[in-house]
This record gives structure tokens, sequence and C-alpha cells, in this order.
């Protein structure tokens, strides 16, 4: 039984590696994606220069465009890979760790993959939090670029349009609501959510600890 339930812990974790492993690729771009639209505005305030402000805005939609279509399947994947991970990672850990045929050798291995599989899943809310925050990163030089706007009184023609413009993108990206990857439609994926999960799978590693000792006294009894 112990066999079973590692080969099959096995290929759960390394099935969730190469899916993330191919969403990285997506998540990539998203950064590269979001270091130009920096790049670009920052050239659009040190020149002062309002009227390529347009250039600026198709890069920043094509990019929210990436994210949401990505988040459409990695942030409600991450969730159901979450919620199965963490009830048959909590049981096959005491299951391995409690049992009387482990020795000093394998103790490491074992020891060194339980860390492994936790470290991934702190990597991934850690990408995913700063990929969310770099989202952000372009509040203050556009509010700098709307306190540039009044100064040259833009209230006609194309600069009111871009006025306009401004005013939209600095209400999406200068909130308290924070945009990014999520657990679907149960929040925002951060390393605060990460906290509650790691909560969450000391809470099942007690209960799972609890009812295996309950079923091995059971089993000696009967």
């Amino acid at each position: 039984m112990g066999i079973l339930y590692w080969t099959f812990f096995i290929v759960v974790s390394h099935v969730t590696t190469i899916y993330f492993s191919m969403c990285c690729g997506i998540i990539y771009v998203l950064f590269i994606k979001l270091r130009q639209n920096g790049a670009v505005l920052e050239a659009i305030h040190r020149t002062k220069n309002l009227s390529k402000y347009k250039s600026f805005r198709k890069l920043h939609v094509s990019t929210w465009s990436l994210l949401f279509q990505a988040n459409k399947c990695f942030g409600k994947m991450f969730l159901v890979c979450l919620l199965a991970f963490c009830p048959i990672s909590a049981v096959l850990t005491i299951l391995l760790t409690t049992t009387d045929t482990i020795n000093a050798t394998q103790m490491p291995f074992i020891v060194g993959f339980i860390a492994y599989e936790n470290i991934f899943v702190f990597a991934v809310h850690l990408i995913l939090t700063m990929c969310s925050q770099r989202l952000h990163s372009t509040g203050r030089t556009l509010l700098r670029l709307m306190q540039l706007g009044r100064k040259k009184k833009m209230t006609r023609g194309r600069h009111f349009r871009i006025k306009l413009q401004l005013m939209a993108d600095i209400s999406a990206v200068v909130t308290e609501r924070k945009i990014g990857f999520t657990y679907g439609v149960y929040g925002l994926i951060s390393l605060y959510a990460f906290s509650k999960y790691i909560m969450l799978y000391g809470k099942a590693l007690m209960l799972s600890r609890k009812m295996i000792q309950e079923n091995r006294l059971y089993n000696s009894v009967h």
C-alpha cells in the first residue's frame, strides 16, 4: 500500500510540474511585455511627448489581454492542483515518515522530496505575485504623465482623448483591488494566500496523523 501511495504521489507531482513548466513560457512572455511597457512609458515621460502614448496603450492592452487569457486556464488549474495536492501530500507525508520500514539512509531522500514539493508551490506563488506587482508598477509614471497633461492643458481634440485614456488606465492600475493571476473566482494569488495554504497544509498534516494513528490502533486491536 505504501508503494502504491508513493507511486501515485510521484505521478501527480510530476504531472503538475510538467503543466506548470509549459505555462512558464506564457509567464516569461508576459514579463517581457511588461518590461517593454515600462520602457516605453518611461521614454514618454522622459521626452514629455504625450502624442506617443497611443503606442504604449497598444502594448498595454495586448499585455492585459494576454494576462486574462492565461489566467482563464492557469488560475483555475492551479487551484485544482492545490486542492488535490494538499490532502494527498499530507497523507503521504505522514505515511512515509511514520512507517517502521524507513531507515536512516532513506530519510534524507524523503525529506528532500517533501521539501521540493512545497518549495515548488512557494515558487509558483512568488512568480505570480511578482507578475501581479509588475502589472501595477506603471502607476506612478502614469500619474506623472497626468500631471504633465494638466500643465499642458490637454482639453481639446487628440490631447483630450489621451487624457481620457490616461484616466482610464490610472483607474485600472492605481487601485486597492489588485489585478493579476487568481484562483478562479476565489481571490488573487499572492504570498499572503500562500501563508493561508501553509496553515491549511499544517491542519491537513495533523488530521492525517490522527486518522492514520487511529487506523493503525484499530488494526492492531483487531
